[in-house]
């Protein structure tokens, strides 16, 4: 049985992983071909390959700062090697909307909800996955994709894991 590694690897295009544990300077981690360098404290971030000074610094395949000096696989991301600049981005809204293809009335699903005291309507058939700041809005997202029609066969009461993000919040100046 493979040990499970020190560090969590949260999108394939981070260029950081968290420490999922304390991890001891001279750990190697061979999933990301580096050797940590300083003691990495639990849930801090490791830089797992070359961030050239002025580079954006990913996590959860969003940038949550800027590289404040050349930083070396293996190394501490922290305040000191992280900062923020005011930059304009263009965050394009819905702009992976696709039109939802209405199905023929004799396929649809029928409503399993039901009616309050004030004659309104609701569900308990979908789970919100909700993140509180754009940091964890990929996750959320990605915690969501996970429940495929084939993984919520198991759950015959859930219709949907459904994520509720915001493009605000996370990286705060020192």
């Amino acid at each position: 049985m493979s040990e499970k590694s020190p560090v969590i690897r949260l999108d394939a295009r981070d260029n950081i992983v968290v420490a999922r544990v304390p991890v001891a300077a001279g750990t190697v981690i061979p999933a990301e071909g580096i050797t940590v360098k300083q003691d990495i404290p639990l849930g801090h971030k490791v830089a797992s390959c070359f961030i050239p000074e002025g580079d954006p610094i990913r996590k959860y395949d969003t940038i949550i700062g800027f590289a404040s000096r050349d930083i070396e696989p293996g190394e501490h991301v922290h305040n000191d090697e992280c900062h923020f600049d005011r930059v304009d981005r263009a965050y394009s809204f819905c702009s992976e909307y696709q039109p939802t293809k209405i199905l023929p009335v004799e396929k649809r699903r029928t409503f399993r909800g039901y009616v309050r005291a004030d004659g309104k309507v609701g569900t308990r058939n979908c789970l919100v996955v909700m993140a509180a700041s754009n940091c964890a809005a990929t996750v959320a997202r990605k915690i969501a994709a996970y429940f495929t029609e084939e993984r919520l066969a198991a759950f015959p009461h859930v219709d949907a894991v459904v994520p509720l993000v915001t493009a605000l919040g996370c990286g705060m100046e020192k």
